[in-house]
């Protein structure tokens, strides 16, 4: 099974790698973890149902963020808290970040772990 499988795959593939790169990884490195993550990611979709959502369903959250709502900025927050969280682990302790990461069965629970220890 090809992990690349989809366009957005790709898209992702190509913000993150120079990501992890600028972070002081290797490009093999850096495609590696971008791998294990995307893996992740995808596992964790299937494990909570989110795989089999309409195709309008992007649409409609699209349109939800781009409200007025106050919530908006709580998901913006977050993302940009976990991208300096991704940023900073994968700079001051790479190697440690990749054994968290494997050992982590979704990336989502290793983000509420992160979360729970006030680290994002």
């Amino acid at each position: 099974m090809r992990i690349f499988s989809s366009s957005i795959d790709k898209k992702l593939k190509n913000i993150y790698v120079p990501k992890f790169i600028s972070n002081g990884n290797t490009l093999s490195d850096s495609k590696k973890i971008f791998r294990r993550l995307l893996r992740l990611a995808k596992k964790e979709s299937r494990l909570e149902g989110t795989s089999h959502l309409p195709k309008n369903y992007g649409n409609f959250l699209l349109k939800q963020s781009l409200s007025k709502d106050k919530t908006k900025n709580i998901i913006e927050e977050l993302r940009n808290r976990v991208n300096a969280y991704i940023e900073k682990r994968s700079k001051t302790d790479p190697e440690e970040y990749k054994k968290e990461i494997e050992k982590s069965t979704t990336f989502n629970s290793l983000v509420r772990q992160e979360i729970g220890k006030g680290n994002i």
